[in-house]
């Protein structure tokens, strides 16, 4: 979806329009407007006159409603994952208002929310699996016994617990200090929850 596209459709939704309610307004084919909102034509002056008219705004200010780049808040969305140190599943929640607060305003949020949230909620499965395990080792006892050592699961739960930790956390503040508007997946190795 290209800037203009993404303005046509952040208007028409705003003022509660369909696509098809936009289209017969303006008197246009609905399949050109389902086109210019995501991107795959841009409208002659003759059409974009049409929507501008049918939004009731100016044609200036359709150009004006694009998104705009905001590098910032997308950094600061990141920094919010770091919130589950103290609130459980902020990591997931904080992000998530973030992104749906700013959805239409912030120029490629969309991919980096899903990227992040998809990090985010595979990371919070993973760091589950130890208590699984403890809950189930209190009943059955699998404790791990070395020749020398011997490792109770408080030990073990501990350990993948800080080890888990510390991962998100360095991992996220080099992401998002790192971060430029490339479009890069910085998250490859998350599950693909949200598409």
């Amino acid at each position: 979806m290209d800037d203009l596209g993404q303005s046509i459709c952040v208007l028409r939704k705003s003022k509660g329009l369909t696509q098809e309610k936009l289209a017969d307004s303006a008197q246009i084919n609905l399949r050109t407007l389902q086109r210019i909102e995501k991107g795959h034509t841009n409208p002659h002056g003759e059409t974009l006159k049409r929507i501008s008219d049918a939004l009731e705004v100016p044609m200036d200010e359709l150009m004006e409603h694009r998104p705009k780049s905001n590098m910032g808040y997308i950094k600061a969305m990141h920094f919010s994952t770091l919130t589950f140190v103290v609130l459980p599943l902020g990591n997931i929640i904080l992000p998530l208002i973030l992104w749906l607060v700013r959805k239409n305003n912030v120029k490629h949020i969309d991919f980096y929310a899903k990227n992040l949230l998809n990090f985010q909620i595979t990371w919070t499965i993973v760091f589950a699996f130890p208590y699984v395990w403890f809950i189930i080792n209190r009943f059955f006892d699998f404790s791990i016994s070395t020749s020398n050592t011997y490792l109770s699961p408080w030990t073990v739960l501990i350990t993948y617990v800080l080890s888990l930790y510390m991962l998100n956390i360095i991992y996220v503040l080099v992401v998002a200090i790192t971060l430029k508007d490339r479009m890069k997946n910085h998250f490859p190795i998350a599950l693909r929850f949200i598409r």
